[in-house]
């Protein structure tokens, strides 16, 4: 979250976030890329950059994000990879 965060201050817009996560659960285990960036993930960094919004309300707004971010990739990413070819 912070990277798109300062991302999104220095693009001023939500851009692609390069991530890696381990794929550690198989034999030869490898990293994978993903991208983390949500619509939850976007309109947190939108409310936590604008002057108008009160710091406070903004930074309760992260648990969404955060939530999603940590449950999202790795099951998404486990489900691709136990695809058959």
């Amino acid at each position: 979250m912070v990277m798109q965060l300062a991302s999104y201050r220095y693009f001023g817009r939500a851009v692609a976030t390069y991530e890696s996560t381990h794929t550690r659960r198989f034999r030869h285990g490898r990293t994978e890329t993903i991208r983390s960036v949500t619509g939850p993930s976007r309109e947190f960094c939108r409310q936590f950059n604008c002057l108008a919004t009160d710091y406070c309300l903004a930074s309760a707004n992260w648990q969404p994000p955060v939530g999603n971010h940590t449950g999202g990739p790795s099951a998404g990413t486990v489900a691709r990879l136990l695809q058959p070819s």
